[in-house]
């Protein structure tokens, strides 16, 4: 299996909070590149929460992590609503957005009349 490429963004202050985090347990530790600080960090996590458990990691796990590797899903989260991205030939978009600001013809206080 290839190594997945992970890309998100950080403020500035996260990284800070990051550093300040791992120099609080290795005070001595050099720092050599942004996604190292994430990197550290995130198998010091594993590390933690791996504490008096098994090594061994159940296969639908794996399966799970592959099947987003090499199929990714492009869907959106976004207030109880799912968005799809890759969306199928049979669905079609729906126009929701208002075009006409006019009042209605019935709303003749904005009319004038001649």
């Amino acid at each position: 299996m290839s190594n997945p490429t992970i890309n998100f963004r950080l403020s500035t202050y996260q990284l800070a909070r990051g550093l300040q985090i791992i120099r609080n347990l290795e005070p001595d530790y050099q720092l050599t590149s942004v996604s190292k600080i994430v990197k550290v960090l995130y198998f010091d996590y594993l590390a933690k929460m791996s504490i008096n458990k098994k090594d061994s990691i159940p296969q639908h796990f794996v399966d799970e992590i592959e099947s987003l590797i090499y199929q990714p899903k492009r869907v959106i989260k976004t207030l109880n609503q799912e968005i799809k991205i890759n969306s199928t030939k049979e669905e079609k978009s729906i126009k929701s957005t208002v075009e006409d600001f006019s009042p209605p013809e019935d709303w003749d206080i904005f009319t004038e009349e001649k």
